[in-house]
């Protein structure tokens, strides 16, 4: 027997063995870049949603934020609320993404926000509640 032809077989498996891991690097790359092009969008959606909690229509504010940052909003917990009270709002949004690997998938991501409308009022910008108002010496 000859040991004629083995490195050629060699160097294939290894190419194929490369090839498969630039594969799966790529997808998980993709994945990564997806997942936080829906966390961006999640965020992004969040912020205009509790905004829009004070001032109206938070639903569709977060709906064309996901859309703007390339997501769709899947769900939105912002109830309008028009006191000045401190409020939250979740919202989840989904990517789609086209894997080299795998296909195509979707990412979901989700994004919180708070807001304090006191804070919109002329002189309370960065006021800190835990601190009591100052009296002033009489």
């Amino acid at each position: 027997m000859s040991d004629r032809g083995a490195a050629t077989v060699v160097a294939a498996a290894v190419v194929a063995l490369l090839v498969a891991a630039a594969l799966v690097v790529a997808t998980v790359g993709q994945a990564l870049v997806a997942y936080q092009r829906a966390s961006t969008a999640a965020d992004a959606a969040a912020l205009a949603a509790v905004r829009g909690t004070f001032y109206g229509r938070p639903f569709n504010r977060a709906s064309a934020m996901a859309a703007a940052n390339g997501g769709r909003l899947v769900s939105c917990r912002c109830p309008v609320d028009r006191t000045f009270a401190r409020r939250e709002s979740t919202t989840v949004v989904e990517v789609t993404v086209d894997l080299v690997a795998l296909g195509t998938r979707t990412v979901r991501a989700v994004g919180r926000a708070e807001f304090r409308p006191v804070d919109l009022i002329e002189g309370s910008a960065g006021a800190d509640e835990s601190r009591p108002p100052s009296t002033a010496a009489r």
